[in-house]
């Protein structure tokens, strides 16, 4: 093949005109168009940033992860990148309801510059929504991962102007609980004393290998329009197909465009477009040092850092995406940098990570090291809303989710804390001691039992149960505070009851804190005029046996009575008479007695 005609081919490549159904698909037309512009030419996928202040307030901001040319045009040097949105209440104004890590825009005259993407509130913006069936890359690693083994690098960044005073050992320590520190209360013992299990980390490494393209290298890939079939690297890191199938013409069906494991760089390698490459990190138990020398973090936004800090990871493991090679990545800044160009005095800002996303960051040594920060920031990874309570953005401190930083970091300290209701449900670590019911059709005569007492409990007792709504559901729980979660700072050994519509991104809000004895009722439940109420009948705060007794009934099935329990230890207030039942068992109606199916009901 002749130079000429290789530099063609590759020019196609690299500018096929992308069209976006209204579907949202990514397909690639038989039609060649050379883009050379700053405006954006591909669908970019947006992610909401959640920021905390020291003072308790809170900040939301939206970036859009941008790919191929369009990281270029936004001042980058890798093939993805992350660009604020300038001009977010536009975007807004066409769709209210964006969901982060899935939902794409294509603004039709959307300026990139110095990372940002100006959005006119004239132009003409196309909505989409990452599709895993569709996309040729694997998009459920687009989503960080909250089951399983998680590898988690944490990088210790330093600026020209300033450096974080923690060794790479101490961070470690804080974060895994390695190197002999001591730190027995650290993100990896709560993560997986909160998931039971469920959910573990190890520390990300620092060697491996990679496939670094080759421009030379032009290979073929079957299409059906023939006169375009030949490709180097920058093929697939760009563009995605809307069919899964073989991609390599000499390699038959390895690999497939929809193999989980499969990278853009492995594919470009398996069919001759790179060469292989070994690196070797420096990485001490999860921990890297990274120096960057052309920024200091004082005049410099958080953003701005994570920015450069990315795109130098990006280059030293030899990927265009971090999320190839880990779960998540913690970046620690040193202090000094503002949260907003538009004030630069605001420097008390004290971590933020991104919805749906792999990314964590976290301002200086104290945050860095604080494992409900930690742990909060992470949540927000696993797609967690703040915890809302009345008026307050995450007054809600019954769970991690809430405004929880202010304890300092301490291995002794039992500042351990899991999640509220509704979050714990969302996470799916508990679905085997869960129970969903519709409050209008049924009634509870139900044990409750707090997250440390998992997994040893009988097959009646429940953790969280669901109480489903068209609009919002209803999620009780007993904030047991022993083990795991001894370090709740709201409602402590008290029933909480939490709401959240049905949108996976939506807040949730604490509506309800129940001692012995104590009732809450909803009015006109889903719309249909009826009373439904949860009441508990007894609380034990034993550690090993604890658990809560409640009741769950409605005007359209009656009251509902249970047997006495047998004795044991108490709290809360006895102002109503301490009942129980047979834990667990739903009644089934008809008939105003609930005695269908539970022969313990009265």
């Amino acid at each position: 093949m002749t130079t000429m005609l290789r530099t063609t081919l590759l020019l196609q490549a690299l500018f096929l005109t992308v069209v976006v159904t209204a579907e949202s698909d990514l397909k690639i037309s038989s039609s060649l168009e050379i883009v050379s512009s700053s405006e954006q030419n591909l669908p970019c996928t947006l992610f909401q940033m959640e920021v905390d202040f020291e003072d308790g307030t809170d900040g939301s901001e939206w970036i859009c992860e941008v790919s191929g040319p369009d990281a270029s045009n936004a001042g980058s040097k890798k093939k993805k990148t992350h660009v604020r949105v300038d001009g977010i209440e536009n975007v807004l104004g066409h769709q209210s309801e964006l969901k982060s890590g899935k939902t794409t825009v294509l603004v039709k005259g959307g300026k990139l510059k110095n990372k940002k993407l100006k959005v006119g509130k004239n132009d003409q913006i196309t909505f989409g929504e990452v599709n895993t069936t569709t996309f040729g890359e694997a998009d459920d690693r687009r989503l960080s991962r909250y089951t399983g083994d998680l590898k988690v690098l944490v990088v210790k960044v330093t600026t020209a102007d300033a450096s974080l005073t923690k060794t790479q050992a101490e961070i470690s320590g804080d974060v895994f609980g390695t190197n002999g520190s001591g730190d027995t209360v650290n993100l990896k013992s709560m993560m997986e004393d909160c998931s039971i299990n469920q959910a573990t980390i190890s520390g990300g490494d620092g060697t491996g290998s990679s496939c670094t393209d080759d421009p030379d290298a032009i290979f073929d890939v079957p299409r059906n329009d023939a006169s375009v079939d030949a490709y180097n690297c920058d093929f697939f890191n760009n563009w995605q197909f809307d069919e899964p199938g073989d991609l390599c013409f000499t390699y038959g069906d390895d690999p497939q465009v929809d193999d989980p494991n499969e990278s853009a760089n492995t594919r470009c390698c398996v069919c001759g477009g790179g060469d292989i490459i070994n690196y070797d990190n420096d990485v001490v138990d999860g921990v890297m040092e990274l120096t960057l020398n052309n920024i200091n973090a004082v005049g410099s936004t958080g953003f701005d850092i994570e920015a450069a800090a990315v795109e130098e990871l990006e280059s030293l493991f030899y990927v265009d995406d971090l999320k190839e090679k880990f779960d998540n990545v913690m970046l620690c800044l040193p202090k000094g940098s503002h949260w907003s160009d538009s004030d630069t005095s605001k420097t008390n800002w004290v971590a933020y990570g991104y919805i749906g996303g792999y990314l964590t960051v976290f301002n200086g040594d104290k945050w860095c090291a604080n494992e409900l920060t930690q742990l909060h920031e992470l949540g927000h990874n696993w797609a967690l809303q703040h915890a809302s309570e009345g008026n307050g953005e995450y007054d809600d401190q019954t769970g991690v989710m809430g405004y929880t930083i202010g304890a300092a970091d301490d291995a002794t300290y039992g500042n351990k804390m899991c999640f509220n209701g509704a979050h714990s449900w969302q996470l799916g670590w508990y679905t085997s001691y869960n129970l969903e019911m519709d409050p209008l059709t049924a009634t509870l005569c139900g044990t409750l039992v707090g997250v440390d007492r998992l997994p040893a409990v009988s097959s009646d007792e429940n953790f969280v149960v669901k109480l489903t709504n068209s609009v919002e559901d209803y999620y009780i729980m007993y904030n047991h505070a022993v083990g795991a979660n001894e370090g709740t700072t709201e409602a402590a050994n008290l029933v909480t009851i939490t709401t959240k519509m049905t949108d996976i991104n939506a807040k949730t809000f604490l509506v309800a804190k129940l001692g012995q004895g104590q009732s809450a009722t909803f009015s006109n439940w889903d719309g249909s005029g009826q009373t439904v109420t949860v009441t508990v009948t007894s609380i034990t705060t034993d550690a090993s046996t604890g658990n809560a007794q409640i009741e769950i009934s409605s005007t359209s099935t009656g009251p509902v009575s249970c047997v006495p329990p047998t004795s044991g230890p108490t709290s809360g207030p006895t102002s109503a008479p301490v009942t129980s039942g047979n834990p667990g068992k739903i009644s089934d109606l008809p008939g105003p007695t609930g005695s269908k199916g539970d022969p313990h009901c009265e």
